[in-house]
């Protein structure tokens, strides 16, 4: 869908002699198409602008095609405004425009995609407008198949026109520069420039609109270079194998899907599971082969958590070209939730459901959940109850049911039940559980698989230990509660010191993760930088070294939490006082099951082995009897087991 087609003859006739923007709200009226006062200001500004640049491009065919916010597969985002012709070969050539009216802006360290501006009446950390309108021009060629077999040359450029770069230098900054080169970047003082490069790339007119068309109308599905790409995703990498129940699974969710394109009627399926039961390889799976001959369906990856995105994203990108592909198939519930769209996906894969929030921006029959089922003919939602670990973490297994029933859309679910963290230790998370007094487990004093659990009195020790596991093969990591301070000021600080041990007597003073373009996870440099619960949840180790912070400790015979230790850079339990002042004890009991599933998901990250410390001792001794009796039980074990 677009707001406007035609081509520059019509496009400046329009802007001089009738109200361009009028018409403009009348179509998208007739669409339903939404817009508010911001985007008709927007038009009003941006769109004179332009006819400002055709006016005096004296060398621009007049016959070349104008669309105005054009549609960007298979999302609801809109490219700006877009030109269509042939170059000096004859090719032929499209070139998106991403118009912006910042006056300033300034680069935000460490995020090599963001800048920060003021838009939509406050600063906020946005894409680059390169960055975004290459992402745009990549998902067009991935995803419009007519595109891709017309072999339209997609060119792309960002336009300030209210801003001076020469002012703004840090705009241009080199950390933008491999989206600055693929679409340049033009202010104020670039008209000519731009006109320059327009002439460049349009030399002839797109005669009856043949281009245009082929943007608009386009067969949307993912294109052979995508699906080359992802048929070779999986091959040969062993992380992403699918066994035993999995496969199950997966074979479950396969014919369901095969039913709902058939028939052309929406479903649900919810996968539970907990921690390391394959739930994330299922998940990509699903992705890579709905995406793929014979299905070619428009498929996404949703995740709260970037940490999972970027880390999978990463492990499946084979080299720069590809990693650019993967990248788009991989979205986040606001992206869902903002493109106010209806089945604009066949299918929508989300991971670590149970951290989809509830948003004050929805009413409350209008939420993340019905986003998503509204936006794709099949949902999945891989969940995991007790990994809750954020005040704001709303969905559960009967909150989606009752989403889906109210929707009318049938919901199948399953169950992930073999443990492939862990040493394969269903022992272990039972011991953990009970340990952390989550639940009572029938086997609460020991598990009988190999798995290296050990308490440390000292945390350099740990670190130590940590970091010569990691030199094995770069998969060990040091984990932490939030109880120390994040400020955003200092993330990027090689030199800054987060979690400070040493006044207590400990060689320990590292920083938390910083923010980097590298995912934290899988960084060789990272092991020497302290994760959160937000960076490492829903990802695994071989060894995961855990800080248990002054929120748990142990005192009169139980394990007790304090949310009142939690560091207030901490966002997870944000509206726990508001409720403690009408009730305090709920507020206290909610607070607890989230600080313990927060130490119950860093405890099980590692898949051969968990150190812990902890900063109260009463935990620390407590944690240590717990252990003696374990290795207690495991010692009388072996002893039967000799004696046979």
């Amino acid at each position: 869908m677009i707001v406007y087609s035609g081509d520059i003859a019509q496009f400046q006739y329009d802007s001089f002699n009738r109200d361009l923007v009028q018409t403009l709200e009348y179509i998208a009226k007739q669409a339903h198409f939404s817009y508010s006062e911001g985007q008709i200001k927007a038009w009003h500004n941006s769109l004179s602008e332009m006819d400002r640049i055709l006016s005096h491009a004296p060398m621009l065919p007049k016959d070349c095609g104008v669309v105005i916010e054009l549609q960007v597969p298979p999302t609801s985002k809109r490219i700006d405004f877009v030109l269509t012709g042939r170059d000096e070969n004859n090719r032929q050539v499209a070139i998106l425009i991403e118009l912006k009216q910042w006056e300033t802006a300034e680069k935000v360290e460490g995020k090599r995609q963001l800048v920060k501006t003021f838009t939509g009446g406050a600063e906020r950390e946005v894409p680059h407008p390169s960055y975004q309108v290459v992402t745009y021009g990549e998902l067009i060629k991935d995803y419009n198949e007519t595109v891709e077999d017309n072999h339209v040359e997609i060119k792309a450029l960002a336009y300030l026109h209210n801003c001076n770069l020469k002012e703004n230098p840090q705009l241009e900054d080199e950390q933008y520069e491999p989206f600055i080169t693929e679409a340049p970047l033009f202010g104020v003082q670039d008209r000519q420039k731009l006109v320059l490069f327009l002439e460049k790339y349009l030399r002839k007119g797109d005669e009856g609109k043949k281009i245009l068309y082929e943007l608009k109308d386009g067969e949307i599905r993912p294109t052979k270079s995508l699906q080359d790409v992802l048929g070779s995703m999986l091959k040969g990498n062993e992380e992403f194998h699918l066994i035993d129940q999995q496969k199950v699974v997966y074979e479950e969710a396969m014919a369901l899907a095969r039913d709902c394109f058939k028939k052309k009627t929406k479903k649900v399926m919810i996968i539970e599971g907990g921690p390391g039961t394959g739930k994330s390889v299922l998940a990509i799976n699903l992705l890579v082969e709905l995406s793929r001959k014979p299905f070619e369906k428009i498929a996404a990856y949703v995740t709260k958590n970037s940490a999972p995105r970027k880390v999978y994203s990463e492990k499946l990108a084979g080299s720069k070209i590809k990693k650019k592909q993967i990248e788009g198939l991989f979205t986040t519930p606001d992206a869902i939730a903002s493109d106010k769209g209806m089945n604009n996906y066949d299918a929508l894969i989300v991971d670590e459901a149970h951290r989809l929030p509830y948003n004050d921006r929805f009413h409350h029959d209008d939420d993340f959940l019905k986003h998503i089922m509204e936006d794709a003919y099949f949902s999945v939602f891989f969940i995991d109850n007790e990994q809750r670990i954020a005040w704001a973490d709303y969905a559960t297994s009967d909150r989606i049911k009752e989403t889906a029933t109210r929707l009318g859309i049938e919901v199948v679910s399953d169950k992930l039940e073999s443990q492939f963290r862990c040493n394969g230790a269903d022992g272990y998370l039972n011991w953990v559980d009970d340990v952390l007094e989550i639940r009572h487990t029938s086997n609460f004093d020991w598990f009988d698989f190999d798995y290296d659990f050990e308490v440390f009195d000292n945390p350099a020790k740990m670190k130590e230990a940590i970091y010569e596991k990691n030199r094995i093969n770069n998969k060990s990591r040091l984990v932490a509660g939030y109880c120390w301070d994040w400020k955003k000021t200092t993330r990027n600080n090689p030199d800054h010191v987060d979690i400070d041990l040493r006044p207590q007597g400990y060689d320990f003073a590292l920083p938390w993760n910083m923010d980097s373009t590298s995912p934290w996870a899988t960084d060789p440099n990272s092991v020497s930088q302290v994760g959160c619960i937000h960076t490492c949840q829903g990802l695994e180790f071989d060894y995961v070294g855990v800080l248990i912070g002054k929120d748990l400790c142990y005192e009169g015979g139980h394990i007790v939490s304090d949310p009142s230790k939690r560091s207030p850079d901490d966002k997870s339990l944000a509206g726990w006082k508001k409720l403690a002042k009408e009730n305090r004890q709920e507020a206290l009991d909610k607070c607890d099951i989230l600080i313990k599933n927060t130490y119950r998901v860093l405890m099980t990250r590692g898949m051969k082995g968990c150190y812990v410390y902890c900063c109260d001792k009463g935990l620390e001794n407590y944690l240590k009897e717990r252990v003696k009796i374990l290795n207690e039980k495991r010692q009388e074990l072996k002893e039967k087991l000799a004696r046979k």
